[in-house]
């Protein structure tokens, strides 16, 4: 039986404040590999969950329930029906099927996950959490609106999530899906001048640091910031570790996350 309180989405897009979200550890491990045991009120971590994809999809049979962060928002067009959740073993990508999905899940709010029926798959390498797809490339496809009504918990903040602090030549599996600051990096000086997408189309531009360590930053092209100039000098850049068949890239919830007014180095 399900112990935790199921909020009604609807309900929750009426909330105009909230509490401040507690200290408790999200996902704390309860075993030597990132919380493979179940623990109380059939709660695991984001890690454990991920661990029961074996090469093919796999569709959750036990009664458990993931509780993660919120580290994507989609109100700036750059996250389409996928909410990024986040604990201390990890983060994964949640495929929703709503738009403006940003006026329930907030920046920072804990979701909970109930994850009985869903479907564990990869896209180019990334796990992800959904519906099973008939299509083999993805995999798993977007959650019904009507499950989400049901099965789905939020916790409102009032602070967007902590991020960690890390680099391009750090980037680890166990950071897919989280939230990163990248510090002391710039675009690839070719690329000055240029807007963060070609028009009307996804679109990669090259993030370089002092070590010449280079990574992609992917932007879509119904993102509102798709035409604005890239950033012509050297900072911090925050955003979502994404991975595609093979290699590691960013994308940014917003350009006000591209804080990068110093000289290039």
């Amino acid at each position: 039986m399900r112990s935790w309180i199921l909020i009604s989405l609807a309900a929750v897009a009426l909330v105009t404040g909230g509490c401040r979200v507690d200290k408790t550890p999200l996902g704390e491990k309860n075993g030597e590999n990132g919380g493979n045991s179940i623990g109380g009120d059939g709660f695991i971590s984001i890690a454990a969950l991920k661990a029961m994809y074996i090469n093919r999809p796999v569709t959750v049979s036990e009664e458990v329930s993931i509780r993660g962060r919120v580290v994507s928002s989609d109100r700036w067009g750059n996250f389409y029906k996928t909410l990024c959740l986040e604990d201390d073993s990890g983060g994964i990508a949640v495929r929703v099927d709503l738009e403006e999905y940003f006026r329930v899940f907030g920046l920072g709010d804990i979701v909970t996950v109930y994850c009985n029926t869903l479907t564990l798959g990869t896209y180019g390498g990334a796990i992800q959490l959904g519906v099973l797809s008939s299509d083999v490339a993805t995999q798993v496809t977007y959650i019904p609106e009507h499950y989400l009504l049901s099965s789905v918990g939020v916790t409102v903040a009032e602070a967007e999530p902590s991020v960690t602090v890390t680099s391009i030549d750090r980037l680890a599996p166990s950071l897919i899906h989280c939230y990163v600051e990248l510090r002391d990096v710039q675009f690839e000086q070719w690329e000055e001048g240029m807007t963060w997408c070609d028009e009307d189309t996804d679109t990669d531009r090259t993030l370089v640091d002092r070590e010449g360590n280079r990574l992609a930053v992917r932007t879509s092209g119904y993102a509102t910031f798709a035409s604005g100039l890239l950033p012509s000098g050297s900072g911090t850049v925050r955003g979502v570790v994404g991975y595609f068949n093979g290699s590691y890239q960013l994308t940014l919830v917003n350009a006000h996350y591209a804080m990068m007014d110093g000289d290039r180095f």
